[in-house]
């Protein structure tokens, strides 16, 4: 089968030429990568706003903080609850330390 051509710089589209491409070659896609970078670079940009320090990659991987719930249920408490006030904790530059 022909392959399909690029279509000129739409991301959106051109993800889906990749797939049909690939489904047509009969090869493997994994964009996983691309997924997981992305995410975790969202990350720690969070990490550095609520710290206002510089934070880096394998920093955060070797020492950052440990986001997964202590519990999975349904009726397990979030891990931040809103004070008597009704607001939630906010994260302080100088206080939240990102490791």
């Amino acid at each position: 089968m022909k392959e399909l051509p690029s279509n000129g710089g739409d991301g959106y589209n051109q993800e889906h030429v990749h797939l049909i491409n690939a489904i047509r070659k009969n090869e493997k896609l994994n964009d996983g990568w691309f997924g997981a970078t992305s995410t975790f670079t969202a990350v720690l940009g969070r990490m550095a706003t609520y710290s206002g320090a510089e934070v880096h990659w394998d920093d955060a991987v070797a020492k950052g903080p440990d986001e997964m719930p202590k519990r999975f249920a349904f009726d397990a408490d979030p891990p931040a609850m809103p004070g008597k006030d009704g607001n939630y904790p906010m994260p302080v530059p100088g206080v939240y330390q990102p490791y």
